[in-house]
């Protein structure tokens, strides 16, 4: 058999590979490297490759560069670094390169890092954790002299590893340490600042620890609005910023892996029975429909010869998707999302959805039934909602969406779904030729404290607002301000056009 041309090459470059790292584990053994330059160099040739059995020792050598006592640092207090708190520079620069040295070491090697190197690194974990704190800080506080991509790249890869091949680890960590979810926070919120020099793909991968330490603290601890004061204070309370960031992952570019977290920390969020700032953020920045456009991706990527996901990840997605889609009618603003989504062609994704493959039986039996037949009927006391629902159920028979979903195991939830909005557009009807019944029905009412505008010497008068809710008094209108009407109010001027 011939030879492969270069492989005695290669061969020779591997061997001697492995005789300079065993020399230099050798005599740093002996002597620990004296400028940080000595180090990055051995790191540089660890990364060229490095066999099986010398990662132990390559872990330790790094782990043995984190000795030196740094600050202990609590990210909820506001101290900022100063120059009783700082490492020194050579002493701060080995420590990076080495956490450098294991996010790349861990990123780059095959299964037997998580066989050799994971003992020492669990022996070693407290060092690790407080340098990652100390970076964390370093990072959060964009001192002039610190490279914030590179801190924010080696932190994520850190990150990146431990969930990787030590979820216990990781698991135990959150919930013993309780700084170590906002430095997870922090490490993300500063990706996102930085957007300008920091990649998405570094973006994307700090991003996948925060919604995993979500899903866990949550299965540990059910109260989620403490979850999400944390997420909040590591955001500078900045919602719509959170919001908008991990939308950003449904509408760019992004791993499916990313998408599934997304969805996931959205579904966490929006699904929580107490209102909530995170929630009402998501909605104003339209979740929901961005939520239903990945949807239609999604099915489409389904139908397609070569899926991107596989089938399991496909129909996790989309009971995802439906949950969160459902969710929204049972929230402030439901009258105007629900209208947005009939708008935008939810009917449409319903028939693509009840054709596809990756359906399954919780959306087929529960999620859409009880959608269509009981929470989007609750709707139907707006007249400018039935009126939506009657376009986009005449749009559904034009475009053959409706034909398809009478063929499907559906048809014949959405032929009841049908007959209800029948009898409310004949309600409707027969209430708006009744005279003054319609107007005190639909219109005529205080929307604070019911009272009906013939009973009042003064009359009702509008929100300057939406244009729709009524008040008696500026007293009542205040009340209802504080109660819900905050909430709502832009909801209600975007639907008023229908009214």
């Amino acid at each position: 058999m011939p030879a492969i041309p270069g492989s005695n090459t290669n061969t020779q470059c591997a061997e001697d590979n492995r005789k300079e790292i065993r020399r230099t584990l050798r005599a740093f053994r002996a002597k620990p490297p004296r400028k940080p330059s000595d180090l990055q160099a051995f790191i540089d040739l660890c990364n060229q490759g490095v066999p099986s059995g010398l990662i132990t020792d390559i872990v330790s050598c790094y782990c043995k560069q984190l000795d030196a006592p740094t600050p202990a640092f609590d990210l909820s207090k506001p101290a900022a670094l100063n120059s009783s708190s700082l490492a020194s520079p050579e002493r701060r620069q080995f420590a990076f390169i080495a956490l450098d040295g294991l996010g790349t070491l861990g990123a780059s090697s095959s299964s037997h890092f998580k066989l050799e190197a994971l003992p020492t690194i669990r022996l070693n974990w407290p060092k690790l954790l407080n340098w990652i704190r100390y970076f964390c800080r370093e990072a959060t506080e964009a001192l002039a002299t610190i490279d914030v991509s590179r801190s924010i790249l080696v932190l994520t890869m850190l990150l990146s590893l431990i969930i990787g091949e030590d979820a216990e680890l990781f698991e135990k960590t959150l919930i013993e340490e309780q700084d170590f979810f906002e430095i997870i926070l922090k490490i993300w919120w500063v990706s996102y600042k930085h957007s300008d020099t920091i990649t998405l793909a570094v973006s994307r991968a700090a991003f996948i620890p925060v919604s995993l330490s979500v899903i866990h603290l949550r299965s540990k601890q059910p109260l989620n609005e403490a979850i999400q004061e944390i997420i909040l204070r590591a955001a500078d309370d900045d919602a719509l910023g959170v919001a908008g960031h991990i939308l950003g992952y449904l509408t760019g570019p992004a791993s499916s892996a990313c998408v599934r977290h997304a969805l996931l920390l959205i579904h966490n969020i929006s699904t929580d029975v107490e209102p909530s700032k995170l929630k009402e953020a998501l909605f104003q920045k339209q979740a929901a429909l961005h939520v239903m456009h990945l949807l239609e991706s999604i099915l489409l990527d389904a139908s397609s010869c070569e899926p991107t996901y596989s089938k399991s990840m496909g129909s996790s997605l989309i009971d995802t998707c439906v949950y969160i889609i459902r969710s929204s009618v049972m929230d402030f603003g439901a009258l105007h999302w629900n209208t947005v989504l009939l708008e935008h062609g939810l009917l449409r994704c319903v028939a693509n959805l009840v054709e596809s493959p990756y359906v399954t039986e919780d959306v087929e039996q529960d999620l859409l039934p009880t959608y269509f037949l009981a929470f989007i009927p609750q709707l139907f006391a707006h007249r400018g909602f039935v009126l939506s629902t009657i376009k986009a159920v005449k749009e559904a028979a034009k475009d053959g969406s409706a034909a398809r979903i009478e063929s499907s195991f559906f048809g014949d939830t959405y032929q009841k779904f049908l007959r209800i909005v029948l009898e409310r557009a004949v309600f409707n009807a027969i209430l708006e030729r009744s005279s003054s019944d319609y107007a005190v029905f639909e219109q005529r009412r205080c929307y604070n404290c019911g009272r009906i505008e013939e009973s009042l010497e003064t009359g009702l008068n509008k929100c300057k607002g939406c244009l729709v809710a009524l008040y008696c008094s500026r007293d009542c209108q205040k009340e209802a301000w504080k109660e819900g009407h905050k909430r709502e109010c832009k909801s209600l001027k975007d639907t008023s056009r229908h009214e």
